[in-house]
């Protein structure tokens, strides 16, 4: 039942984003503009919450299975991640890609409690992740990245 609760909320804000971008001006000088991106995110979440309300019990998780419990620390030790991710962004001393790799390798890291089944998935896909989002940011949305 949670789930559609929550399927339900994110369509309603991703209305509500997509509905608050109708009052952005035209692009001028970018190709998409500034409502492109936003509203891109939002059709996104809508999509991806659908299923959440159609057949929720589908991806429930039988609790026995995961070995790892949330501890209070783990969201401590993610927000001082983030805040030395913005440091190093705002310092401009290393690039997005290899900054946005190490920081979901470490948070990868932090929600697995260091479980060494992760590690291969997680070295693999850091890199795609951080190197293909600076690529997609300075190449198709043409926005200057730090």
């Amino acid at each position: 039942m949670r789930d559609r609760i929550l399927g339900c909320i994110l369509i309603v804000l991703c209305g509500a984003v997509y509905w608050a971008t109708l009052d952005l001006p035209p692009p001028t000088y970018e190709p998409l503009g500034p409502a492109a991106f936003p509203r891109i995110l939002a059709v996104l979440i809508g999509v991806l919450a659908v299923p959440l309300i159609l057949k929720p019990d589908r991806y429930e998780r039988d609790a026995g299975i995961d070995d790892v419990k949330p501890t209070p620390w783990m969201p401590v030790w993610l927000i001082l991640g983030a805040v030395v991710f913005a440091i190093v962004m705002q310092s401009r001393t290393v690039s997005f890609a290899v900054t946005a790799t190490v920081f979901l390798i470490y948070a990868t890291a932090i929600l697995t409690r260091f479980d060494r089944r992760g590690w291969l998935p997680t070295l693999i896909i850091s890199p795609i992740i951080g190197f293909g989002l600076e690529y997609i940011f300075t190449s198709i949305f043409i926005i200057d990245l730090p």
